[in-house]
C-alpha cells in the first residue's frame, strides 16, 4: 500500500479502493480459502452451479484544502460465472497445483479453471482481477467534474 501525503502537494489526489468476492448460488460468500479440504469444498459446491463476482470501487479525490469536501464516486461490477460439472478427481488435481489457494471462490479463471468455466455474463476483467471498463467510466465522470 502507497499513500501519497496530501499537504505535499495542491493538486487533487485521487485514491482508489477496490476489494472483490465470490457468491455461491446459495448465497454464501466464499473466503480465499483456509486449507486444501476448504478449497474441495467450495469447489464442490460451484461444480454445475452459477456463482457471481462482484468488485466494489470507490474512488475518493481530496485535496490538501480541508475545508473542501472530498468527492466520492462508488460503484459495484457483477460477473455470473456457471461452472460445469466437475468430478472429485478434478477437483482434487486442481487443489493440489496450490493455485486455489490464494483466491476469492477458490478458483483463477485466468489460469487452470478456464477449463471448468461453460460461461460468464457480465465483465471478464472483473472475473480475473478488476473491471477496467467500470473503472474508466468512473474516472470519466470524475474527469467531467473538472476535478482533473
Amino acid at each position: 500500500m502507497w499513500a501519497y501525503p496530501l499537504h505535499q502537494t495542491q493538486k487533487p489526489v485521487l485514491i482508489i479502493g477496490a476489494d472483490t468476492v465470490v457468491v455461491n448460488a446459495a448465497g454464501a460468500i466464499l473466503e480465499k480459502p483456509e486449507s486444501a479440504q476448504d478449497a474441495t469444498s467450495t469447489l464442490r459446491s460451484l461444480s454445475g452451479k452459477t456463482n457471481t463476482v462482484y468488485t466494489g470501487i470507490c474512488l475518493i479525490v481530496g485535496s490538501s484544502d480541508l475545508s473542501k469536501t472530498p468527492v466520492i464516486e462508488k460503484a459495484v461490477e457483477s460477473t455470473q460465472v456457471r461452472f460445469g460439472d466437475l468430478d472429485d478427481s478434478i477437483i482434487e488435481a486442481y487443489v493440489a497445483t496450490g493455485e486455489p489457494m490464494d483466491k476469492a471462490g477458490s478458483y483463477a479463471y485466468q489460469s487452470l479453471a478456464c477449463f471448468f468455466v461453460e460461461e460468464i455474463r457480465g465483465d471478464y476483467y472483473n472475473v480475473v482481477g478488476f473491471p477496467c471498463a467500470r473503472f474508466y467510466q468512473m474516472l470519466l465522470a470524475l474527469h467531467r467534474q473538472g476535478l482533473f
